[in-house]
């Protein structure tokens, strides 16, 4: 019997590609617009998307259930996107000259409107802020499922959301925007 000539069984944790579509036409450009707003980087955001659904597929999800799905996907990619920060920082670390680049970016997106002004703002927060703040208030995740995105005990989220939280308010303040306003 040649087994490379008997089509496989899929195991109850596999998708089958009607299914896999659906799944990546809903979630596509959330997870995207997750990991751009993360990492400030367009290139970044499509290849560590596109790395996370790899992933995705080589190891499914043990739940049939699609918003446990979605939570195994943005863990996956919150995960590749924390690798890629940790071995830029080591690279801007012994690599001076990309410091120079930086600042040039940093000019360029000065130039830009509003959105990409809170872009930039977002970069001052480390990338686990970024992350609650992101699954929290645009996601409308619960603290249950950032829990299990992040890898956080759920009582731990709500404490480092209200950092995150504290921490863009005073950003924006010292920027002097989001100042109250009466009438």
């Amino acid at each position: 019997m040649n087994l490379a000539a008997t089509p496989s069984q899929p195991n109850e944790r596999e998708m089958d590609q009607t299914a896999f579509k659906e799944f990546y036409n809903k979630t596509a450009k959330p997870l995207w617009a997750y990991i751009y707003r993360m990492s400030g980087d367009a290139e970044a955001a499509s290849d560590i998307a596109q790395e996370a659904y790899l992933r995705f597929l080589q190891k499914p999800s043990a739940s049939t259930d699609e918003a446990q799905r979605k939570a195994y996907l943005y863990a996956i990619a919150t995960r590749l996107h924390l690798d890629r920060w940790k071995h830029r920082k080591v690279k801007e670390k012994w690599l001076p000259h990309l410091f120079r680049q930086r600042e040039e970016v940093a000019r360029v997106e000065d130039s830009i409107s509003l959105q990409t002004d809170m872009a930039k703002i977002f970069q001052d927060l480390n990338p686990q802020e970024r992350a609650l703040l992101w699954l929290a208030y645009v996601e409308e995740q619960p603290h249950r499922r950032i829990a299990e995105i992040l890898g956080l005990q759920e009582n731990s989220v709500r404490v480092l959301l209200f950092r995150a939280r504290n921490k863009l308010a005073a950003i924006l303040k010292k920027r002097g925007i989001g100042t109250e306003v009466t009438l």
